[in-house]
């Protein structure tokens, strides 16, 4: 069986990939480290994107990969914490919004 991590990665590559699609959304949501590692080997610089910026993400949040004609990640994160436009700014994101779900879309031009 395969794990959550092999799952989203081999989904990435091939979203993001020669062929890819433009309209992207993995199949489910991993923890920033997981997502930094994929990002790094997948897309590490994307026109304002550096998935370093993942760091900065909370402890305890689950990210979901995703691709809107450039990167797009979709952020949950735990009652304890937050994501402001303060540090969407500082990790030089485009677009930052809060879903009907309550997650935080993070959008890179």
């Amino acid at each position: 069986m395969k794990s959550n991590y092999s799952i989203v990665r081999r989904e990435v590559k091939k979203a993001y990939g020669e062929k890819g699609r433009m309209i992207f959304r993995a199949s489910m949501g991993l923890n920033p480290l997981d997502v930094f590692t994929i990002m790094t080997e997948v897309v590490p610089k994307y026109n304002n994107f550096d998935a370093h910026c993942l760091l900065r993400l909370p402890i305890g949040c689950s990210v979901t990969i995703a691709r809107e004609y450039s990167v797009c990640l979709y952020v949950s994160v735990p009652r304890h914490a937050e994501i402001t436009r303060a540090m969407a700014k500082k990790m030089l994101v485009s677009e930052f919004t809060i879903t009907l779900g309550g997650e935080a879309r993070l959008w890179w031009d």
